[in-house]
Parts: C-alpha cells; structure tokens; sequence
C-alpha cells in the first residue's frame, strides 16, 4: 500500500491517540474517582483492513520511565515488540514522550508526522495534497530523537 494512502488512512486518528494518551495520565493518579475511566485498552493486535473506519478511542499505558509502548495503526491496538528496527509499529510511547517509527528513531522506518495546526478534529477528513510530513530528528543538544510536530503537544499548567 503507498505512503500516501496509509497517511490519509490513519493521519485523523493519530490526533485521538495523542489526546487519549495524555488525559491516560493524569486520571491515573491514585484516588481519582474517574481512573476507571481511562484504563488501557486490553492489546488485541488483528490485521484492520478496511475496518479501520471512524474514529476510535484507545488507551495506551506509558507511564512507566523504563517500558516503551509501540502502537501499530495496522492492527489497531499496541503491539509487542522485540527489534523497534524490524518489527511493525507506527508510534511509541513513554510517559510524555511520542516518537514515529522513522528519521532518527528508525532509519529504516517510514514513520512522520503531519501538523495540521489547530483545527476542529471532526473536520478533518483528508490529508492536505501539498502535505510535508515531518521524520524525528536528533540534534546535537537533545539526549535522544524527537519530532517537531509533537515536542510540545501537552501543556503542564
């Protein structure tokens, strides 16, 4: 399946994801009444298809400092993974940190990302002809890779 059409298939879900990550966890926290509502999605890796349509929500759980946790778009949930440079994954995910499997995080990966700006999320339904997606990157002063798009998708008020 080319790039383009993977993109246009999952670019609207990766906003959801993002969002269900970071309200993950806050609720988490003991003694909030509300924790069950954000309990992790149960992994239940299976090929999508054209399943895949609607938006969905999903949980992951990336509040540990040691574990990654690698989502894969394909089989719509998180995934095991042993070699992050050969296994299929799209995100991974640790506490507060988001990375694509591409650029720097991967070489061999084709992962990126999109800025869309800020936009109603239900309005978008395709991605833009002219897109520029964007790989992560590892610059000199950062101790690991990061992308641009998301380096600042939360906000600690």
């Amino acid at each position: 399946m080319p790039w383009q059409s993977i993109c246009r298939r999952i670019g609207p879900w990766i906003g959801l994801l993002l969002l269900l990550v970071g309200c993950g966890g806050g609720a988490m926290s003991q003694g909030d009444p509300s924790a069950a509502i954000y309990q992790p999605t149960p992994p239940q890796p299976q090929e999508v298809g054209p399943r895949l349509v609607g938006p969905i929500m999903y949980t992951v759980d990336a509040r540990s400092r040691d574990v990654w946790m690698y989502f894969d778009f394909a089989r719509g949930a998180v995934v095991a993974v042993q070699d992050p440079r050969t296994d299929s994954w799209d995100l991974m995910f640790q506490r507060y940190v988001i990375k694509t499997n591409g650029g720097h995080t991967n070489p061999t990966g084709q992962g990126a990302l999109l800025s869309l700006g800020e936009r109603d999320f239900a309005a978008v339904t395709k991605v833009p002809d002219k897109a520029e997606f964007t790989s992560d990157v590892h610059p000199k002063n950062r101790p690991s890779s990061y992308n641009a798009v998301i380096a600042k998708w939360s906000r600690y008020t």
